[in-house]
């Protein structure tokens, strides 16, 4: 679970760092990512997330959709996703 879990912020990283070469890896697919906006991008979910009662009373879907929007904005892919 991101996001709000006992783990913290690091985890969160780690696990969208996981999750980002699990989804390209099988395919040969080579994908640079700028982990400082991943950082960015984690640290305004708990830092500035527009939720009354805070990220960890917010409900799931707000959650991910809050994510997908700043991943959006954030634009952390350096370059276009090219296959081997």
């Amino acid at each position: 679970m991101l996001f709000g879990d006992s783990e913290g912020i690091d985890n969160d990283i780690d696990t969208i760092l996981t999750f980002i070469r699990g989804v390209y890896a099988p395919s040969g697919t080579l994908v640079n990512v700028d982990v400082n906006k991943i950082v960015n991008i984690v640290e305004s979910m708990y830092i500035d997330f527009p939720h009354q009662a805070g990220l960890d009373k917010a409900r799931s879907f707000k959650k991910a959709a809050t994510f997908v929007c700043l991943f959006v904005g954030e634009r952390p892919f350096v370059n276009s996703v090219t296959a081997k």
